[in-house]
C-alpha cells in the first residue's frame, strides 16, 4: 500500500459512521487529521469536546486526553477536570483526570466521558485549570469503542513472542515494508521514505495485554500497553556512529530519529532479540516489555492510522492476535547481544579482545519511562580455561559511548561499560518526572545509572569468567560506588566529593527538584543532602569502603565540581581512617602510582590498610590550583596523598585476635618507565580496614611490630582501638624494602 493510498484510506475512515459489530477508535478535536474535526472549542479555562456523534448506549472503552506534548517546569501539577454541564471550575474535593503510565504523557478521560455518555449529555466538558503549555489548536481526545468497523485499517502479521530474563519480545510483519524498495536500510534512506509521511499519515502499531485470548469482542476489555513507531522499531538506531565534526556533502549530521550527530549513510542494523538469534528481517515491528509479576498473558498488534483503529468481527486472528499465552515472570533484564568482533593486539602473544555491543531495554526502576540503552564489553581472548579475571566497570566520561570506552580504555580480563547518563545526570540520580507530564510533587529522585550498573555487574558475574570477589568500578563519576562495599574491590574516580557545590551541579540542578530547594530521593533523603559524600564518609564511620583511588582527569574544571571541593573528601576519608589515595594536580595529571598498580591486586574479601599522615604526601592545601600552585597558592602543583605506599595482597594475615601484612614504598620499575618514591624511608599511621576476621572492641589494648627485611630489628608498640573499634599503629617506619606489619591482642 504506497502513500497515495494510505491518504485515500484514511479520508474514506474519517466518514464512517459508529454502530454496532467491531472495535473502534477515533480522534476528536479540530487538528487537520482528525476524525471528527471541528468537534472541540475552548471558552478560557473550559475545553469542550462535541461528543453527539455518540449514541448514549455506546460502549467506551478508552478515552485519552493529549494536548500537552513537554515540560519545561515541573514545580506545578497539571490539574484537569471534568465538568458537569452547570460548572465552569472544578468543585473542591473533584478528582483530576490521572496520567497515564508508563510514558506518563496523557491524561486518562475514560470514565469523565463514559459518565458524560451515559447521561446524554452530548459533551466533555473540562476545567484546564493548571496546564502549562497547554496548545488548544493541539488538543484532541482519542476513543476507543464498540461500534462498527468499516473500512477496517491494515493488519499485521506474524505476531511471535519470545520471553527471556523478566521480558517479553512481541515480533510481527508490518502491513508495508516500505523500505523494500531501498538497496540499503540507512538514516538517510529512512528520512526519504518516512519524512514525507509526517502531517499526512501517521501510522503506529497499539499493543495490547490481556488475560484471555484476544478476540473483536474482548478487545475493548484489554489493556493497551504501548504504541510503536512504523518502521523505526526494529532498528539498532543508537548504533550508527556519532560524528563530532559532520561533513554535510558526507551525509553526516544530526537526524530526527536519533540524538546526535550521524553517519547518515551508514548501514543501520536491526535487532537481534535474543541470544544466538537472527537479527529480524526487514520489515518487522518489535516491542518490548519487562514484566512485574508472573502470569500468562495473550497479546495482540493492531494498526492505528492517525489515530483510528478499526477492527472487524474477522479483524484477529492467529496473525495479529496470540492463539496461546505466554508464560512470564520477573526477573532483572539483562543486554541483549547484538554484535561481537575481534581486536587485535600489536603485542606479541597476546591473542587480542572480543569486543561486543548490546541493547539494553530499560522500564522501571532502571529507567523512569521505557527506554533502551547501549551496553558494550571487552574479553581478553588469552584467560586460561578454568580462570577467572578482574571485572573493571568502566563508567565512561561526558559524551562517551559504550562502544568506544570498551575499545579503547579496557582494563582487567572482562571490560563491562554500561550507558552513560542519558537519564541520570553525572550519575546522581534523576526525578522520575522528568520527560514526562507529572510534577516534582508527584514523584521522587532515583539512582537510575547506579541501579542499572549494579543489575549489569551481577549480569556480567552470571556472563563471563570473572571473579565475584574482583569487580573494580572506574569512571569520571564513580564516587557513588563507596555505598557499595559489598559489591566493588576498587573505585577509581575524580575526587569531587559533594555534588552540592560547584557551578556543574547547580547546572544539573532543576533534574533533582525545583532548584534550588531540590526534592526527596526513593530513601526519603533530601536530594542535595544525599549527594554530600563527605558527610556520609563521616557519619557511617563503621561501613567498609572499597579502595578508593582518586585522581584529575578532563572534567576537573576550577570552580565547577573540580579541585577545589576536594579537600573536603581528603580530610573525610583521612579523618575516618579510610584505605584510599588522591594524586591533587591539574587536568589529565594521571592517578598516583598506587592507584594504578593496586586495584588490579585486591579482591573484596581481603582487608585494607588505611594509610594516614605519610611524610612524603603533598599539600592539597584548599584546592585552589588557579596559578598552578605559583606565588601566592597554598598548594604543591601536584600533591599525592598515600601515594607510593603498596602491600602484598598474597600474604595478608586475618585472624580474630591477629591481623599481619607486608608493606613497602614502591621502588621503581625501569622496564614500565615508573620512577620509586622520592624517598628511601618515610612515617605513616596505618589502620587495619575492611577486616574480614580481626574485630577489636573499644578500649581493647593490643601489641604490634614492624620487622624490616633482611632481619633488621623490629620496631614495638602498643595500641588501643577507639570507640568505633578501629586500631591504629602511628608513625611506622616503611622504606623500600619490604616491612612485615603484625597486631596481636593483647594479654589481659
Amino acid at each position: 500500500m504506497r502513500l497515495a493510498a494510505l491518504i485515500a484510506l484514511a479520508a474514506a475512515l474519517c466518514t464512517a459512521a459508529p454502530a454496532k459489530g467491531g472495535f473502534v477508535a477515533e480522534v476528536w478535536g479540530n487538528r487537520p487529521l482528525c476524525h471528527h474535526k471541528g468537534t472541540f472549542r475552548v471558552d478560557g479555562k473550559v475545553a469542550q469536546f462535541d461528543l453527539s456523534a455518540l449514541p448514549k448506549d455506546t460502549t467506551i472503552h478508552r478515552a485519552v486526553l493529549r494536548g500537552i506534548q513537554r515540560r519545561g517546569d515541573y514545580r506545578t501539577t497539571i490539574e484537569l477536570y471534568p465538568l458537569a454541564p452547570d460548572q465552569d471550575e472544578a468543585p473542591a474535593g473533584a478528582k483530576m483526570l490521572a496520567l497515564r503510565p508508563p510514558w506518563f504523557n496523557s491524561f486518562d478521560a475514560t470514565e469523565a466521558v463514559r459518565t458524560c455518555v451515559a447521561k446524554g449529555e452530548g459533551a466533555l466538558r473540562l476545567h484546564m485549570k493548571v496546564a502549562p503549555n497547554w496548545r488548544p489548536e493541539e488538543t484532541t481526545l482519542e476513543l476507543a469503542y464498540d461500534g462498527a468497523a468499516k473500512d477496517p485499517t491494515p493488519k499485521v502479521s506474524g505476531l511471535r513472542a519470545v520471553h527471556h530474563d523478566g521480558q517479553t519480545f512481541l515480533t510481527w510483519k508490518e502491513h508495508e515494508d516500505i523500505l523494500a524498495d531501498c538497496d540499503a536500510v540507512t538514516l538517510e534512506n529512512m528520512e526519504k521514505k518516512l519524512l514525507p509521511l509526517r502531517g499526512k499519515q501517521e501510522v503506529v502499531y497499539r499493543i495490547y495485554a490481556s488475560d484471555q485470548a484476544i478476540t473483536p469482542a474482548t478487545l475493548g476489555r484489554a489493556t493497551l500497553i504501548a504504541e510503536v513507531p512504523f518502521v523505526l522499531s526494529m532498528y539498532y538506531l543508537d548504533s550508527v556512529r556519532t560524528i563530532e565534526h559532520p561533513n554535510k556533502e558526507r551525509g553526516e549530521g544530526g537526524t530526527p530519529f536519533v540524538g546526535g550527530a550521524r553517519a547518515r549513510r551508514d548501514p543501520v542494523p536491526p535487532y537481534v532479540i535474543a541470544k544466538g538469534e537472527e537479527p529480524l528481517p526487514r520489515g518487522s515491528g518489535l516491542y518490548v516489555r519487562t514484566i512485574a509479576k508472573p502470569g500468562k498473558t495473550y497479546y495482540a498488534v493492531v494498526a492505528a492510522l492517525n489515530g483510528r483503529e478499526a477492527v472487524a468481527r474477522d479483524g484477529l486472528s492467529a496473525a495479529n492476535s496470540l492463539q496461546e499465552p505466554v508464560a512470564e515472570a520477573p526477573a532483572p533484564p539483562i543486554p541483549v547481544l547484538q554484535s561481537s568482533q575481534h581486536a587485535k593486539s600489536e603485542e606479541r602473544g597476546n591473542p587480542g579482545w572480543s569486543v561486543s555491543t548490546y541493547n539494553y531495554w530499560l522500564e522501571f526502576p532502571y529507567a523512569n519511562v521505557p527506554r533502551q540503552l547501549a551496553v558494550a564489553t571487552r574479553e581478553f581472548r588469552g584467560l586460561s580455561a578454568g580462570t577467572k579475571g578482574e571485572l573493571c566497570v568502566n563508567l565512561g566520561f561526558y559524551g562517551s559511548q559504550p562502544a568506544f570506552v570498551s575499545r579503547e580504555r579496557g582494563g582487567g580480563a572482562v571490560t563491562l561499560c554500561p550507558p552513560w547518563d542519558q537519564d541520570d545526570s553525572i550519575l546522581q540520580g534523576r526525578h522520575e518526572c522528568l520527560e514526562t507530564l507529572r510534577s516534582y510533587d508527584q514523584g521522587v529522585v532515583h539512582p537510575w545509572g547506579q541501579r542499572r550498573t549494579l543489575a549489569l555487574v551481577e549480569w556480567a558475574k552470571r556472563e563471563f569468567p570473572v571473579d565475584p570477589l574482583h569487580v573494580t568500578l572506574v569512571g569520571q563519576f564513580a564516587l557513588w560506588g563507596l555505598r557499595h562495599g559489598d559489591v566493588f574491590a576498587t573505585v577509581t574516580s575524580d575526587a569531587y566529593g559533594n555534588f552540592n557545590k560547584g557551578r556543574e551541579a547547580q547546572k544539573h540542578g532543576p533534574t533533582w527538584g525545583p532548584y534550588p530547594q531540590g526534592s526527596k530521593d526513593w530513601l526519603g533523603i533530601d536530594q542535595w543532602d544525599y549527594m554530600n559524600v563527605c558527610k556520609w564518609v563521616r557519619e557511617n564511620r563503621t561501613v567498609e569502603l572499597p579502595y578508593l583511588v582518586l585522581r584529575p582527569t578532563s572534567a576537573s574544571h576550577v570552580g565547577d565540581i573540580g579541585p577545589w571541593a576536594w579537600p573536603e573528601l581528603y580530610r573525610a576519608l583521612h579523618d575516618t581512617k579510610r584505605a584510599f589515595t588522591a594524586r591533587h594536580g591539574g587536568v589529565w595529571s594521571g592517578a598516583p602510582l598506587a592507584g594504578t598498580i593496586m586495584p588490579a591486586r585486591i579482591r573484596r574479601d581481603q582487608s585494607l590498610p588505611a594509610f594516614a599522615n605519610c611524610s612524603l604526601d603533598g599539600m592539597p592545601g584548599d584546592g585552589d590550583m588557579s596559578n598552578n600552585g605559583g606565588v601566592g597558592a597554598d598548594s604543591d602543583v601536584i600533591a599525592d596523598l598515600n601515594g607510593w605506599l603498596l602491600w602484598d595482597t598474597e600474604t595478608i594475615v586475618d585472624e580474630p585476635d591477629r591481623w599481619e601484612m607486608t608493606v613497602y614504598l614502591y621502588a621503581g620499575d625501569p622496564k614500565q618507565g615508573r620512577q620509586g618514591a622520592p624517598a628511601d624511608t618515610c612515617t605513616v599511621d596505618l589502620t587495619p580496614r575492611r577486616c574480614q576476621r580481626f574485630a577489636a572492641k573499644p578500649g581493647q589494648r593490643f601489641q604490634w611490630s614492624n620487622t624490616p627485611p633482611e632481619g633488621g630489628q623490629a620496631a614495638a608498640g602498643q595500641a588501643i582501638a577507639d570507640r568505633w573499634g578501629l586500631v591504629t599503629l602511628e608513625r611506622l617506619v616503611i622504606t623500600k624494602g619490604m616491612h612485615r606489619v603484625r597486631v596481636w591482642r593483647s594479654a589481659e
